[in-house]
């Protein structure tokens, strides 16, 4: 039985929504890219700037790695041995990433996302969001982490200026967390989730899965369900088989069947079809891109969530 809640949710980089009112409606939402363009950019876009591409989309997103080490071997990412890395000296610098920032912002640019490797191995990485909140122009700013050491680190990432997290969280059950990670941190991981959606801007908190077929593929409507009750957004992210992981194509389970499960138990009739951003890969003809409301699932399968 749904409730009064709205849902959003991502799959495939397509938004889907779940509603709830009088009729149950199917509802579609359709707007062309380039009006998305002007309605996204806003006050920043800028005619001259070097960041619109040759289709006349503007990028204001910059995503930033600001380190390769990381302390989970997700099964889907890394070999249990681990990688070489790049020497620590041939990373970015705080100052660098601080100027590279500066330089995008300039542009136009006025969202910036800190990634690893897991960015909160960084020593300095609250004062890296201390600096980027003060750049001029600069609106969002948002790490994506697993959330190891969330819970520590949540309170003074806020009070440094993050207003968006992502986290990745590919399992509701220790058991399979541990065994798509290698290694138990589940209990860590949810912690810091809970308390980020306590201090956290309603609908600010994302939970990336990746889904895997004889693993967590029965555990998507499991996260629906935690972001119709609490405020996250959720993304389904299709797994990737690639040389070395040890995983074959049986793995891989393709987001129309996460979409047409989420569909089964909900009912069709209670999704609805929104748009995406404009720089986001569309499955439909017309460069059109699909959205969500209150459930969120991404690239991949998706999840019911909270409000943007």
């Amino acid at each position: 039985m749904l409730n009064n809640k709205k849902i959003l949710f991502f799959v495939n980089n397509q938004i889907f929504k779940l509603i709830n009112n009088n009729n149950l409606k199917f509802q579609y939402k359709y707007f062309s890219t380039s009006k998305l363009i002007k309605n996204e950019v806003k006050q920043n876009f800028k005619e001259n700037s070097s960041l619109i591409d040759s289709f006349g989309r503007f990028h204001n997103y910059l995503r930033i790695s600001i380190v390769e080490k990381c302390n989970l071997r997700c099964k889907y990412c890394m070999p249990e041995e681990g990688v070489k890395l790049t020497p620590s000296s041939d990373l970015l610098t705080k100052d660098e990433i601080i100027r590279l920032a500066k330089l995008f912002a300039f542009e136009g640019v006025n969202k910036i996302r800190l990634t690893g490797g897991e960015p909160t191995i960084r020593k300095d990485l609250v004062e890296i969001v201390s600096e980027l909140s003060k750049i001029d122009g600069i609106q969002e700013i948002g790490i994506t982490t697993n959330g190891i050491v969330l819970n520590r680190l949540i309170k003074p990432l806020i009070d440094a200026g993050l207003n968006n997290l992502n986290v990745s969280l590919d399992s509701l059950s220790a058991q399979k967390y541990a065994e798509i990670t290698r290694r138990d941190g589940f209990q860590k991981v949810w912690r810091g989730l809970i308390l980020s959606e306590q201090l956290m801007p309603k609908g600010k908190v994302k939970i990336n899965c990746v889904v895997i077929r004889g693993i967590n593929e029965k555990d998507v409507i499991s996260l629906v369900e935690i972001g119709r009750e609490l405020s996250f957004n959720i993304r389904f992210i299709e797994f990737m088989p690639f040389a070395g992981n040890n995983y074959e194509m049986k793995k891989f389970v393709p987001y129309r069947e996460m979409l047409e499960n989420i569909g089964k138990y909900y009912g069709v009739e209670n999704i609805e079809r929104l748009i995406d951003g404009p720089n986001e890969t569309s499955k439909i003809q017309s460069n059109l891109i699909y959205r969500s409301i209150k459930i969120r699932y991404s690239s991949g399968a998706g999840w019911p969530l909270p409000n943007h």
